[in-house]
Order: structure tokens, then sequence, then C-alpha cells
């Protein structure tokens, strides 16, 4: 199908998005025959991936929230599942508080982001690694998965829908972490 042209951007055009479990959903795009606007919803695209790892490391549970649209659905891995902006907040709260812990340092790296755009929808798929220091003693190294849905709301992309998949995850010993720097690179 033809692609729309960029007087057409704004409508849904006759092109389907992938579906982000097929194959070809995980090859890189053909970049070369895109719009300047398409290259820009691109760049925006992945700098809410981007976004939302910021603000998981930050602990900022308001730039979190404002990575998803309002009625926003989350599938993370374990089977929960919650429905509205406000639900994704209180949930990331409490896992900050109770789990992840507050203090403690995560870092969030997101790469292979691949990214179909058709007007004002677009389909990411990411992968990331997540150190985590929310038990003493231990780093948990976590290989994520993200699969998303994403729109745009006056101008600014969202998810629509994030599901989170753990493919693996192990535990090694950490050492001395304090303020999130380890003893030896504070030493060096």
């Amino acid at each position: 199908m033809a692609r729309p042209r960029p007087d057409q951007r704004g409508a849904r055009s006759q092109r389907r998005l992938p579906d982000p479990y097929h194959p070809i959903a995980q090859r890189p795009p053909d970049r070369r025959g895109m719009s300047p606007g398409e290259l820009a919803d691109c760049a925006a695209l992945t700098d809410l991936v981007h976004r939302y790892a910021a603000t998981i490391d930050d602990r900022d549970l308001d730039g979190l929230a404002a990575c998803f649209a309002e009625g926003a659905v989350a599938d993370y891995d374990g089977g929960t599942r919650l429905e509205g902006r406000a639900a994704i907040r209180a949930f990331m709260d409490r896992a900050f508080r109770e789990g992840i812990g507050m203090a403690t340092p995560s870092t969030h790296m997101m790469s292979n982001i691949l990214i179909s755009v058709d007007g004002d929808e677009a389909v990411i798929r990411t992968s990331a690694i997540a150190c985590l220091t929310n038990r003493p003693g231990f780093v948990t190294v976590r290989g994520l998965r993200y699969i998303d849905r994403c729109v745009k709301e006056a101008g600014r992309w969202r998810f629509a829908h994030r599901r989170h998949v753990c493919d693996w995850q192990f535990d090694a010993p950490a050492g001395t972490i304090a303020s999130g720097v380890s003893a030896s690179a504070a030493a060096g």
C-alpha cells in the first residue's frame, strides 16, 4: 500500500500497524522513504522510551505518569494489569516504596528500539537490561522486553498500552553500594 502523503499524517492511513509479536515488527523499518514528520515522530517515540526509563531510575512518579495516556493499560510481568494513568502511578508508587525502594539505585538501559508509525498511532518494541539494587548484598540483573502501542495526544506521544516482559534474570553479589556509587568507583 502507498505511504500516506505528509498532508494526510493526521488522518488514519490505510496502512496497518504491524502486530508487535510478529517477526516483521522485530526488524528495523526502512527509514529512507520517511518524511521529515515521520522521522520526527520516531525521534519523539525513542525519547518516550528513554524518558520512561529515566523516570523509573529517578523515582519521578509525575514524570512516569506523564508517559502514559489517560486511559492507558499497563501489563507487567507476573500478571499485574493496570488500567488508567492514576492506577499506573499508584502501582509504581507502591513498588518504589515497598519493592524497588525509593533510595536504592537502579539503572534501566533501553536498546534495540523498533518503531512503526501510522498517523497518530505507533507500535514500539524495546529490549532492555535493568539492574536493581533493592536486595542487600545483591544486584538483580533482568533482561526485559517492552511491547507498546502509543498514541499522539495534543502533539505528544504517550503509551496507550505497555506490556513489560521479563525474559530472564539473575542475582549477582553487589559489593558495597552507597548512594548509587560502588565503593570501587568512588575510590578510583
